[in-house]
């Protein structure tokens, strides 16, 4: 894994350094994003992207170069990847419904009262069709929704395995609230 995120930051640099030596760069907007994050042992299920709704998947890695974002801002409001197309339009193209209808929104705009929602279907393969290594896969097989706003994630499970926690404060992810009385509604 750490060669290939390695290998990656290189050919990275070769291309901007190629873009840099032959264009303005100040004429790119320029995003490198991915379409999920990585687990890597941060909880007991140890390490994968496919099977959980913890925020080290959830938290989708982003770097964006050009005009109109400033060197070294962050974005800490909640985001989506459907949040991609229109910035990109909206950088580009300036304000307007270019992608309509789009579901995200330009990640320059905060929503404090914004709520995000994830979700990973169940497995679709009988049993008897997975190759008997990848039988633990198995546990997975269920319908699981993440559902976050503002330092708050619910994870629903079809299979009842509820979780609830206060990313303020557990960030990690390690003290499940789910049942607990003060945190009923």
């Amino acid at each position: 894994y750490d060669c290939t995120v390695l290998y990656a930051d290189y050919l990275l640099k070769e291309f901007i350094g190629w873009l840099e030596a032959n264009y303005n760069l100040d004429d790119f907007l320029i995003i490198i994003t991915a379409d999920h994050g990585e687990m890597l042992f941060e909880q007991e299920d140890g390490y994968a992207h496919r099977w959980f709704l913890y925020q080290p998947v959830l938290h989708i890695p982003m770097i964006v170069r050009g005009k109109g974002f400033p060197q070294g801002a962050r974005f800490s409001h909640a985001t989506s990847i459907e949040d991609v197309s229109p910035t990109i339009a909206n950088a580009v193209c300036g304000e307007g419904p270019w992608l309509a209808p789009a579901t995200g929104r330009d990640l320059r705009q905060q929503d404090p009262d914004r709520i995000i929602i994830a979700d990973r279907p169940s497995l679709t393969f009988p049993e008897k069709f997975i190759p008997r290594k990848w039988r633990m896969l198995t546990k997975h097989n269920h319908i699981i929704r993440a559902i976050v706003r503002e330092d708050k994630k619910l994870i629903w499970s079809s299979a009842g395995e509820h979780k609830l926690y206060d990313l303020a404060s557990d960030p990690e992810e390690k003290v499940n609230l789910y049942g607990k009385p003060e945190y009923r509604v």
